[in-house]
């Protein structure tokens, strides 16, 4: 049994074109220059972007704590609206949900105080997210409509692509793999020139994950293929360590445990580098789950190439990667992964020769799964309520084309009767 991955949502209103690693280090040159405080916090951003964009996200955020220092001394509230936002961004790449809550919350005051209707909305979709991680679907997918409204209705098309992506990755989590799939599909048909590369490299990744959610692994390796060589093009670090994490999946599940570790540990090392806690915690997961498939089976292979031939070190490690986990996702609060991660650790300890912590373990994962099935009701009624918000809204559109159309018949009819009298 195995834990669904999470598709992940995109940020509102953030970043720009991505710049090459030779245009920031033009920035940072440009910055060792006398100029105005307005100039350089505007280069600060844009350093600040393209480290995010990047996945670099600890460097990011120097720059960033600088333009915010800078724009309070100066009462600069736009400055200080972009730095805050962009703390927020990089806070929840990290899977610091609380810290990106409250770099928002202090940016959306500013926004409302200087009636800045973009950067209101983007940092609404922003929240939305959080929202989702959280499982408070409803009030995501509610965000979600009146970003989106605002985003039709001002011909914001790179924004309506991200509400797309963002409403996938919704009824990823409710378990509606067609209309996950249908929303990823049609932004990026119909959006994909407004998307930014990150934006892209996002849905490329996300359909991706689609095919490991319904155990589509052939189909897998063509999916993360066009996301390594999409990556790779545009420099997209964490998402190449995304790609190499799919292909070690694929392979484990394709029969190839010994490629699996291989891109497993090439992923772990892009994401150490890139500080991309969550995948990285998703990885380590993979890995031990692929180090107990390989001690129970006997892979002599395996166990020789990474574990000294031993079963009883790759139990080890596996256990041992195991708790990194367990913390990781008890702090997140992320329930399924968690109870996942105690039937895993069960089946170690039992192959271990440690029946009592088997038990233990199986204790914990049994009290998760009880939650998880409240939590699964509670989906499931929420679920009735957003389609029945949904159908109203189909609904209302709807209404709203069959009035333009009788407006339109009626121009039509004028123009033929002044066409046929003149």
């Amino acid at each position: 049994r195995y834990a669904r991955l999470v598709l992940t949502a995109v940020i509102g209103l953030c970043f720009g074109t991505l710049l090459w690693s030779s245009d920031i280090e033009q920035i940072r040159s440009t910055l060792k220059t006398q100029m105005h405080d307005t100039a350089r916090m505007g280069l600060l951003v844009q350093l600040g972007d393209a480290l995010t964009d990047q996945g670099s996200y600890e460097e990011a955020k120097v720059p960033l704590n600088e333009v915010l220092l800078q724009a309070q001394r100066m009462r600069h509230f736009l400055y200080e609206l972009k730095a805050l936002k962009r703390l927020g961004v990089v806070s929840f790449y990290q899977g610091n949900n609380k810290d990106a809550i409250r770099y928002w919350e202090l940016a959306l005051a500013i926004a409302v105080k200087t009636k800045n209707q973009n950067e209101y909305y983007g940092i609404r979709m922003n929240m939305a997210n959080v929202m989702l991680v959280n499982a408070d679907y409803l009030a995501a997918q509610q965000a979600y409509y009146e970003v989106l409204h605002w985003a039709e209705t001002n011909r914001r098309y790179d924004q309506v692509s991200k509400c797309m992506i963002n409403l996938a990755s919704l009824y990823s989590a409710l378990e509606r793999y067609d209309s996950t799939r249908y929303y990823l599909l049609h932004s990026l048909r119909t959006y994909e020139k407004y998307m930014t590369p990150h934006d892209k490299a996002n849905v490329l990744n996300n359909l991706a994950v689609m095919d490991v959610n319904e155990s589509k692994y052939r189909a897998l390796e063509h999916s993360a293929q066009t996301l390594l060589d999409y990556s790779k093009k545009e420099n997209l670090k964490r998402f190449i360590g995304s790609a190499f994490a799919m292909f070690g999946i694929a392979k484990m599940h394709n029969g190839n445990r010994v490629l699996a570790r291989l891109y497993m540990d090439s992923a772990l090392i892009i994401q150490t580098e890139e500080q991309d806690d969550r995948e990285k915690t998703s990885n380590l997961h993979w890995m031990a789950r692929l180090n107990l498939a390989a001690a129970l089976s006997k892979d002599a292979e395996y166990l020789r190439k990474f574990c000294q031939g031993s079963r009883a070190i790759a139990l080890k490690e596996a256990h041992s990667l195991l708790d990194t986990v367990i913390v990781f996702f008890r702090l997140q609060g992320e329930l399924e992964q968690l109870s996942n991660a105690y039937e895993v650790l069960s089946a170690v300890a039992n192959a271990q020769g440690n029946p009592a912590a088997a038990l233990d373990y199986h204790i914990q994962f049994k009290r998760l799964s009880d939650s998880l099935f409240n939590i699964e009701r509670d989906k499931r009624l929420t679920e009735k309520a957003m389609m029945y918000a949904f159908s109203k809204k189909e609904a209302a559109a709807k209404a709203e084309q069959e009035k333009k159309d009788q407006r339109q018949r009626f121009v039509r009819n004028g123009i033929s009767g002044i066409l046929v009298f003149a």
